[in-house]
């Protein structure tokens, strides 16, 4: 080949080298616009990013803040209700002994109130028996003794007046015989059980204990329902293996209660009108 064909051809490939490589960095500058462009873009895009992290951030530090407020704001009201109910509780023990305490003290009031009730009705009852009861000069004055006892019985004592059911009967009489052997010096009581001779029904009569031994006395005897002024016999005494009271053992063991003195039995057993012997005499 001859040398400016070579020539030609060498400026043809420079011209075609060039053109390509022109034509290489104008796409490559255009690409590389287009990631400054991207990148551009990007990079506004991780501004923005960032900016929502950090204000995220800022809120997230806020509301941590919030959060350890609430959270110590919360257990405040945790200890607040813990000692509220601590105090509720021991308020509604506190109540709960106080409304014992009244129930207890308004029954007791209303026990005491009822005694109270009951022992000025006892007082009313005591105040209708005669005064100085067991000091009346009526009777000669006795030893106590089961001699003083027979000839009191048989020579100086007699019932004010005759028996009569409900008005001046066992329970009557026996009140009458028991005061008059006090007064006389002798020591007797009042005593109540089933009826020696009819266990159904209740009665009345009296122990006298003289310093010997006891001895049973049926009052309604010296009243004018029964006839035992019999020779030899005390009246009204119902003597120990008695012959003709088949039913002695239940004169003297067979009562269930004894009062010492009027007052205890108007007390214990039926009130003033089971015994007020001076009210029928």
């Amino acid at each position: 080949m001859k040398p400016r064909a070579v020539s030609v051809v060498l400026i043809i490939v420079i011209i075609l080298g060039v053109f390509f490589s022109v034509t290489q960095v104008n796409g490559l500058s255009r690409r590389i616009s287009g990631l400054e462009a991207d990148y551009v873009t990007l990079q506004a895009g991780n501004d923005e990013l960032q900016n929502s992290y950090n204000t995220l951030e800022a809120d997230h530090v806020t509301m941590l803040g919030k959060y350890d407020s609430l959270e110590a704001s919360y257990r405040a009201l945790i200890s607040d209700y813990n000692a509220l109910d601590a105090e509720y509780r021991t308020v509604t023990a506190k109540y709960s002994g106080l409304e014992s305490d009244y129930a207890k003290m308004r029954s007791d009031y209303d026990i005491a109130r009822n005694q109270v009730g009951s022992l000025q009705t006892l007082i009313n009852q005591y105040q209708s028996v005669p005064h100085s009861y067991y000091s009346s000069e009526g009777f000669y004055p006795h030893a106590n003794t089961y001699e003083q006892l027979r000839d009191f019985l048989t020579v100086e004592f007699t019932l004010p007046r005759d028996y009569e059911l409900n008005v001046f009967d066992c329970s009557e009489s026996a009140a009458y015989v028991e005061w008059a052997l006090e007064n006389a010096g002798l020591d007797a009581e009042i005593v109540v059980g089933p009826a020696p001779g009819d266990p159904k029904t209740y009665h009345a009569w009296v122990i006298a204990h003289t310093q010997e031994f006891d001895v049973a006395i049926e009052a309604t005897i010296l009243t004018n329902q029964y006839d035992f002024t019999l020779i030899n016999r005390i009246p009204g005494v119902i003597y120990v293996e008695d012959d003709l009271v088949p039913e002695w053992r239940a004169y003297y063991y067979g009562y269930d209660r004894k009062f010492q003195n009027i007052y205890s039995a108007i007390r214990d057993f039926g009130g003033i009108t089971e015994w007020n012997w001076w009210d029928a005499i």
